[in-house]
């Protein structure tokens, strides 16, 4: 049998943005203002969003008082370029 699913996860890069292999090759961004991102965030019903670092326009978005930050976890890693990672959880 198999379980059913309580949660789908959708990545902000593939329902904001499309871009080729290589970003170089081409990115095509489905936004253009803040009121496309609150759109398709709620024609998808997404309740919550973790992380999204390269994508500048929802991060500032949800730096507003439209979401809550409900939990900030830090990322260990040996790498050098992640030694300060952390993951912002938001509602």
């Amino acid at each position: 049998m198999i379980p059913q699913r309580k949660k789908i996860i959708l990545r902000a890069d593939d329902i904001l943005i499309s871009m080729a292999m290589i970003k170089e090759f081409g990115v095509k961004s489905y936004v253009n203002n803040d009121q496309d991102i609150y759109d398709i965030l709620d024609n998808y019903g997404i309740r919550t969003i973790v992380g999204a670092a390269e994508l500048s326009r929802l991060i500032d978005l949800l730096k507003t008082d439209s979401f809550e930050r409900i939990k900030e976890i830090n990322v260990a890693s040996n790498v050098p370029e992640f030694s300060d990672l952390h993951l912002n959880i938001y509602r």
